[in-house]
């Protein structure tokens, strides 16, 4: 099960550093009930999440939302979990919805997926985190369990996660 906001917190914030998250990235993390249960209605056309505002690298906001307002209608699958949202400058955003059905590495591992490409295609391309020795970025697996990065080219493997992180 995915643990809470906090935690999810936690990680997203721990990644973005190690992919060197810079000024307009803004982070969003949105609790996401069950949509049977709440009797919402999903709108497609309908505002994401709110989005805090600030010129830190990046700024995090827990908005627990029972009803499950505000989260775009491809997430509601009647599901709850963890909606998380990176907006970059641009004004474009990225979103995963991570399922309390997920375990913590599998939810680790999808985070660090779509967060890295969501930089990798803001930075044009540049390899974040850095693979030792390597000109491409690490993919994000679970190894053994554990959320990793992974050299693509049979290179080595390490937590994706630092310790302060877990």
């Amino acid at each position: 099960m995915t643990p809470d906001t906090d935690s999810v917190r936690r990680w997203a914030e721990d990644i973005l550093h190690q992919l060197g998250a810079f000024p307009a990235h803004t982070l969003g993390i949105t609790e996401v009930a069950d949509t049977e249960a709440t009797g919402y209605t999903a709108n497609a056309n309908g505002p994401g999440p709110e989005l805090p505002a600030g010129d830190a690298a990046f700024a995090s906001s827990l908005e627990p939302r029972p009803d499950g307002g505000g989260v775009p209608a491809w997430t509601m699958d009647g599901q709850p979990g963890v909606f998380v949202t990176l907006s970059h400058e641009d004004g474009s955003s990225v979103g995963v919805h991570l399922h309390r059905t997920m375990s913590a590495s599998e939810a680790v591992t999808l985070l660090a997926d779509v967060l890295q490409e969501a930089v990798l295609e803001n930075t044009e391309g540049t390899p974040v985190p850095a693979c030792p020795g390597h000109p491409h970025p690490p993919t994000a697996e679970e190894v053994s369990g554990v959320p990793s990065w992974t050299c693509p080219r049979g290179g080595r493997t390490w937590p994706i996660l630092s310790p302060t992180a877990r």
